[in-house]
């Protein structure tokens, strides 16, 4: 669940860790219009499975530990169609050095983030920057080193 509540994308109320799994899957998704669809909520490794061949996910960590995500990743063999967000370069190397196949959509807000990911040696090839949801002229500068990188 990408929210810690409910309400907006199930016909449940309330937190999500209010319920077992069980109780969870009693429930119905929403769609964008908040229409009760006939889907129920999947699990992070049904997820994983439906989208091979069809998407590509990109996962926000929220609650779930970095451990358990990248041993789903691994489980799978997902790391074709799975993206990890990372916020810093601290957090990508963790995953990368656990498995260096694993692709970022990676906060390179700054010059100073983009120099970390650097230090950290996570290849760019590996990345997606994420600069925000702006497009600011001030940060041309580092708009035009992260295309130098790819």
């Amino acid at each position: 669940m990408h929210d810690a509540t409910l309400n907006r994308t199930t016909t449940g109320t309330g937190k999500v860790g209010d319920y077992t799994l069980a109780e969870l899957k009693q429930l119905r998704l929403k769609d964008v219009e908040g229409n009760v669809t006939d889907f129920r909520i999947p699990t992070l490794e049904e997820a994983i499975k439906w989208a091979k061949g069809k998407t590509v996910l990109i996962l926000d960590k929220k609650d779930v530990p970095f451990e358990m995500t990248a041993a789903i990743i691994k489980k799978n063999k997902a790391e074709g169609h799975v993206m990890v967000t990372v916020h810093t370069a601290k957090e990508a190397k963790w995953y990368h050095e656990r498995n260096p196949e694993i692709v970022f959509e990676a906060f390179v807000k700054t010059q100073k983030a983009l120099e970390e990911y650097e230090k950290e040696s996570i290849p760019w090839t590996h990345i997606m920057a994420y600069v925000g949801p702006d497009n600011k002229p001030e940060l041309k500068p580092l708009y035009d080193n992260l295309n130098k990188r790819g």
